[in-house]
C-alpha cells in the first residue's frame, strides 16, 4: 500500500490524480493558505473534500457543524459513506511526563449496534465509504513507521485520507462485528503516545478509524495498533530535540491554539521560555497575541529566519510590543537566538520553539552540524 499526503487543499492537488483510491482521510480544519483555499472554514473544507472519490470510503475530523456539512454533502453526491471522528471518540487517561495514555473508541473492538447499515454511534455503511484527511494511498508502498502487522500499516490502490470515510459497493464496514442479534462486542483500545503533544490524540483517533474502515478487523489486531501507536514519531511536532527543548511546527492560529493547549497541560512546573518566528504571509499578529496572552512564558525571544518570506526583526519586536506591552529579545538569526537561550537556560527551565516549519527546519539543521553540537556541549559543561 501507499499513503500519499495532500500538499495544499485537495481538489486541485497533484495527489488527486490517483485514479483509484481506497480511503480518504481529512484532519482538523483551520484557517491556513487562505489566499489559495478561501477565507472561511467552509471554503477550505470544500477544497479538502475534493480528495473524496466515488467508490472510496472517507474519514474526517468533526471540526465544526459547518465543515461537517460540507463533507457530508460531498459524500452524498459521490454516493459514498462518510464517517466523522471527534473528541467524543477518545477519552483521556493519564498525562505522564513524556507520554500520553488515552483510549480510542473502536468500531471493531468496541461495543456498538448496527441498524440497517448504520451503527448506534453514527457510522453509516451505505453505498461504500470514503475517507478524507489530506492523505492519498496507492499500491504496494509501505507507509507505516510503527505498525508490527505483516503489511505494516500500508494502504493499497491510492487511498486518500481525511476526516470523512465512505465505503463502496455497499459492503458492511465491519462484517465480523455483527452478531445474529445485530450486536457487536468490544470496548475501546488503550493507547500510549510517546509525545507531550496532546493534539496528536486527534490524529491517532483518525488513524485508528481509518485502519478499521480499511481492514474491518480481519487481519490487524488491537495489539498491533497499540504497538504502532507506541512506536510512532512525528518530527517537528512537540519534538524534544535537546533535554527540555521542544520544537513545534505550528504556523497558523489554529496550530498555535493546539500548541498552547499542550503546553498548558504538560505538567511542567518550572520556567517556560519561548522562541518565536514566522513568515510574512501568515496571520502572525493573531499568533503572537495568543502566545503572549496565554501567560505561559516567562521569557520571550524572537529571531529572523532565513529566506525572503521571513518576518524581519523590527516587525517581530513591534509585534510583541503591540500585543502585550512586552519587549522580547530580538536576534538577527536563529543560531544566535538558540545559543543565547541555551546559555541562559536554568535548572528546570523548558524552552519551546514555535511559529514556522522553516524555524523548526533551521533548528534541526543546526543540530545536525558537528560544530554546533560542540558549542552546545561547551555550554552544557559550564557550571
Amino acid at each position: 500500500f501507499c499513503i500519499l499526503e495532500t500538499g495544499v487543499g485537495g481538489r486541485l492537488d497533484a495527489t488527486n490524480s490517483v485514479c483509484r483510491k481506497e480511503l480518504s482521510v481529512i484532519t482538523h480544519i483551520g484557517l491556513d493558505h487562505v489566499e489559495y483555499l478561501g477565507d472561511t472554514v467552509e471554503k477550505i473544507a470544500y477544497e479538502k473534500a475534493g480528495i473524496m472519490q466515488e467508490g472510496a470510503p472517507a474519514v474526517f475530523w468533526d471540526t465544526c457543524p459547518e465543515t461537517t456539512a460540507v463533507f457530508r454533502e460531498r459524500a452524498e453526491k459521490l454516493g459514498i459513506s462518510a464517517y466523522s471522528v471527534s473528541e467524543k471518540d477518545y477519552s483521556f487517561s493519564n498525562f505522564k511526563r513524556k507520554t500520553i495514555d488515552f483510549c480510542v473508541d473502536s468500531r471493531y473492538y468496541g461495543r456498538s449496534t448496527f441498524h440497517g447499515g448504520n451503527t448506534s454511534r453514527g457510522m453509516s455503511a451505505s453505498h461504500g465509504a470514503s475517507v478524507s484527511h489530506d492523505i492519498s494511498a496507492s499500491h504496494d508502498i509501505s507507509a507505516s513507521r510503527g505498525m508490527s502487522a505483516s503489511r505494516a500499516g500500508s494502504v493499497s490502490h491510492g487511498i486518500s485520507v481525511s476526516p470523512e470515510i465512505s465505503i463502496s459497493e455497499g459492503r458492511s464496514l465491519f462484517p465480523e462485528m455483527i452478531s445474529r442479534e445485530g450486536g457487536a462486542a468490544g470496548g475501546c483500545i488503550p493507547l500510549t503516545l510517546h509525545t507531550i503533544a496532546a493534539y496528536q490524540r486527534e490524529n491517532c483517533a483518525l488513524a485508528v478509524r481509518g485502519i478499521e474502515v480499511l481492514d474491518g478487523g480481519r487481519t490487524i489486531t488491537a495489539q498491533q495498533i497499540q504497538t504502532g501507536v507506541s512506536r510512532c514519531f512525528w518530527a517537528g511536532r512537540m519534538e524534544e530535540v535537546l533535554p527540555e527543548v521542544y520544537v513545534d511546527g505550528a504556523h497558523n492560529e489554529d496550530g498555535i491554539r493546539a500548541f498552547l493547549e499542550t503546553v498548558g497541560a504538560d505538567g511542567h512546573e518550572g520556567m517556560r521560555t519561548l522562541l518565536f518566528s514566522a513568515v510574512k504571509d501568515k496571520d502572525y499578529r493573531h499568533m503572537a497575541e495568543k502566545l503572549q496572552g496565554s501567560g505561559l512564558f516567562g521569557r520571550v525571544a524572537a529571531a529572523h529566519m532565513q529566506g525572503c518570506r521571513a518576518l524581519d526583526g523590527e516587525s517581530l519586536k513591534g509585534l510583541f510590543t503591540e500585543c502585550a506591552g512586552c519587549v522580547p529579545d530580538i536576534y538577527d538569526n536563529v543560531e544566535d537566538a538558540f545559543l543565547a537561550l541555551l546559555r541562559k537556560q536554568q535548572t528546570n527551565e523548558r524552552i519551546y520553539i514555535v511559529g514556522s516549519l522553516y524555524l523548526a527546519g533551521e533548528i534541526k539543521e543546526l543540530l545536525g552540524h558537528d560544530q554546533f553540537r560542540r558549542r552546545i556541549e561547551k555550554i552544557s559543561s559550564k557550571p
